[in-house]
């Protein structure tokens, strides 16, 4: 789960460069002639594979874009604490199924940004980030810990049930199946009732995709019924 934010990013950079594929790799010297690259430091880079069929001089022009990536993704490994990258590509040709549900649950918090007043939903599972719509930000990221607590709290405080509400003007938690939280950003005074309704509605689908990244019969997905 960790990978999660590097993934993402580099996914954002696949759809905004128009690569066929991008990856995280130790360096090597031979390259093809129809790749990009930038250095991410500690002996890695990151490289965009495009179709044989590019004019080399759109190359030239992408280079730059691909280093404002890299940037981008050096800053997360350091908040991160990562002391080696990982190899990494996206789209990944034999993807782990547990990245694939990753990936569906993202998938959910990207719609539910979209259709409300919110820029950013993530999701967390007993403090850890397990996906975002978008990729979290500094601010945020220090924020998502005391999140979590206030709103274990709030669950705490609802006798007999596992759920729990945190409601400010700029950010909207939902607390739901074991241990699992939504937090949802605004940069605005937002729709309350809407925000609910379809948070409850997407953390439904949630905690199914939740219980199938559980293993073994110890598991919270074997132990707590899905509500």
């Amino acid at each position: 789960m960790e990978n999660a934010e590097l993934e993402e990013l580099l996914r954002e950079l696949l759809s905004d460069s128009s690569a066929e594929r991008v990856y995280i790799r130790i360096a090597k010297e031979t390259r093809s002639p129809h790749e990009l690259f930038a250095s991410l430091g500690r002996g890695a880079i990151v490289v965009a594979e495009f179709a044989a069929s590019e004019n080399f001089l759109s190359f030239q022009s992408r280079q730059e874009h691909l280093e404002r990536y890299s940037r981008r993704i050096r800053a997360c490994a350091l908040r991160l604490e990562i002391e080696q990258f990982p190899e990494l590509e996206f789209p990944n040709q034999n993807p782990d199924p547990k990245r694939l549900i990753v990936a569906r649950i993202q998938q959910f918090l990207v719609g539910l940004v979209d259709t409300s007043e919110l820029y950013q939903m993530v999701l967390l599972r007993s403090g850890q980030l397990i996906a975002s719509a978008h990729p979290v930000d500094d601010l945020d990221s220090e924020r998502l810990d005391l999140l979590h607590r206030q709103l274990s709290a709030a669950a705490q405080q609802s006798a007999g049930s596992a759920h729990g509400e945190l409601v400010q003007p700029r950010l909207y938690g939902l607390r739901f199946w074991h241990g699992a939280s939504l937090l949802g950003f605004s940069r605005a005074n937002y729709s309350l009732d809407f925000v609910r309704y379809r948070s409850k509605m997407v953390s439904r689908e949630l905690a199914h995709l939740l219980s199938m990244l559980d293993n073994g019969p110890d598991s919270p997905g074997a132990i707590a019924p899905i509500p």
